[in-house]
């Protein structure tokens, strides 16, 4: 399983993926979401989907890697750059597309959780973001270590996993924040 997944990275097949393959299967990568993007398929649809299941095709503004959320009627997502990108789940008609003041690569996926969505940018910032037709930044912070990880929620927590740590926030028996 690992060979084949990894036979794109190492078309030599010497058992190292130089940096020229790694930035040959980036480039492939991003020409293959610029062509295909993201498309909805009809909830109806069954089997095959074909093109009467589309329900629409979005290429602008697709993540390389985190997955969208939907909150209400509305799909946001974030890529890499910090660019964050509402549409419409039954038309896709964008609703705004912002940059949130984080840059950097972002692997980990947007949350959903009280109403708000959450984006951890690669560099370390965390962006909280009251949803609605256009970009509100309720709150910022950022970390002084890289964030890869999707933010867990449980038992009235929210954990954060950066580069070095485990971050556990949520409020304390009296209501006050931790």
């Amino acid at each position: 399983m690992y060979k084949r997944n990894t036979a794109r990275l190492d078309p030599n097949k010497d058992g190292i993926v130089s940096s020229e393959e790694w930035v040959e299967a980036q480039q492939q990568t991003a020409k293959a979401l610029k062509e295909h993007g993201m498309i909805a398929i009809s909830p109806g649809a069954q089997g095959n989907a074909t093109l009467t299941n589309i329900l629409w095709k979005e290429v602008r503004g697709v993540p390389e890697v985190p997955s969208p959320v939907l909150l209400g009627d509305t799909v946001y997502m974030v890529r890499n750059g910090g660019t964050l990108t509402a549409m419409k789940r039954d038309s896709g008609n964008v609703v705004f597309r912002s940059r949130i003041n984080a840059d950097g690569p972002y692997y980990s996926s947007l949350v959903a959780a009280g109403g708000m969505l959450l984006a951890c940018s690669g560099e370390g910032k965390v962006t909280v973001i009251r949803p609605g037709s256009a970009l509100d930044i309720a709150y910022q912070a950022e970390f002084d270590e890289q964030i890869f990880a999707t933010p867990a929620f449980a038992g009235g927590l929210m954990y954060l996993r950066t580069d070095h740590h485990l971050y556990a926030f949520g409020a304390n028996p009296q209501g006050s924040r931790k």
